[in-house]
């Protein structure tokens, strides 16, 4: 991953979490994390929500990061659009490492991660639009 890239989403930790089903766009707002490499995304739902269906329906999403909490002091707020291939982990031991995860950086998850309908989505990255300003962007192929 590419440094400027890699920084952004390790320093931020809000995301919008787009899915569809039957060409419907439904956008959550998400608490994540990424893996080391930061070539996957990790969040939690329940298994009893539209998103968690519309995953299983339609793995194709699209995720917005973007920089404007920052404390950085930038004039301009950044912006990644990364569209990617979701799906719900399926491994016992991964979820648990995942939720724990989450739920150790993320205070706000602690009743979400003790739910028993809790899962974890995992996002493959594919495809990332850098946003670097309003007339400065990347296309980057993952």
């Amino acid at each position: 991953m590419q440094p400027d890239i890699e920084k952004i989403l390790l320093e931020t930790d809000l995301c919008v979490l787009c899915t569809s089903k039957h060409d419907v766009p439904d956008a959550s707002l998400m608490l994540y994390a990424s893996d080391d490499s930061c070539a996957k995304l990790y969040m939690l739902t329940l298994e009893d929500t539209d998103k968690y269906r519309n995953i299983r329906h339609n793995p194709n999403v699209s995720i917005l990061v973007d920089t404007r909490n920052a404390a950085d002091g930038a004039a301009w707020t950044k912006a990644l659009t990364i569209h990617g291939e979701a799906s719900i982990i399926s491994s016992p031991e991964a979820s648990r490492e995942w939720i724990g995860r989450l739920a150790g950086r993320y205070a706000q998850l602690s009743n979400l991660a003790g739910d028993a309908g809790v899962r974890v989505i995992e996002v493959l990255m594919k495809h990332v639009l850098f946003l670097e300003s309003v007339d400065k962007g990347r296309d980057i192929a993952l």
